[in-house]
């Protein structure tokens, strides 16, 4: 099982959905790194079979099946929600809008202290930044301004992850991905 070996040592935070998606009776050659990632996104209650069985609904086979395809189905579920990034430090500028199945503050300040850690505390990086990087590497989805969005504050954001929260947080291999550090330099302020 090569695929299963891939899964385990290059992408540990899949395990879970890997395991979930056999346990619903998917074969290993029918799984993909994309198909699992995008299982990722959708919350505990949206299965991969409902997802892969709304696409094969619209016709298409699961040979045909991408994660561009995949986002779009998950992404027309009721349970997506909408979020408004904002940093205490940011006064005129406008906030930064982003989708997605799970409330991304621990992956948000996991970025913010990844930059942090690699590149000084004396910087930080912009919402902007921030929501790029929630949507490169952890599936949220672009979204236009929106009222009644969950408010994001970075500011005190990080502040609910000092002491014994941030080794926490810095040790989940859950929200770890590569090339994330480089990924954040141009976004970085200060």
């Amino acid at each position: 099982m090569r695929f299963e070996k891939l899964v385990r040592q290059q992408h540990p935070e899949l395990i879970p959905h890997f395991e979930k998606a056999l346990a619903e009776g998917y074969k290993v050659s029918h799984l993909s790194i994309e198909l699992l990632q995008s299982y990722a996104v959708a919350d505990e209650h949206t299965s991969l079979v409902e997802v892969v069985s709304r696409a094969e609904n619209n016709g298409y086979s699961i040979t045909d099946i991408s994660i561009p395809l995949l986002k779009q189905f998950l992404q027309t579920s009721s349970n997506i929600q909408y979020y408004r990034f904002s940093h205490f430090y940011d006064r005129g500028l406008k906030p930064v809008f982003i989708q997605g199945f799970s409330n991304p503050l621990r992956a948000a300040v996991f970025c913010e202290y990844t930059a942090e850690e690699r590149y000084g505390h004396e910087k930080q990086v912009s919402t902007e930044g921030i929501a790029a990087a929630l949507m490169q590497f952890y599936g949220f989805g672009a979204s236009p301004a929106r009222a009644g969005a969950v408010e994001i504050e970075m500011h005190s954001g990080c502040a609910r992850f000092c002491g014994d929260a941030y080794q926490e947080l810095m040790a989940d291999v859950t929200l770890q991905r590569p090339g994330l550090a480089e990924f954040l330099l141009p976004f970085l302020e200060g």
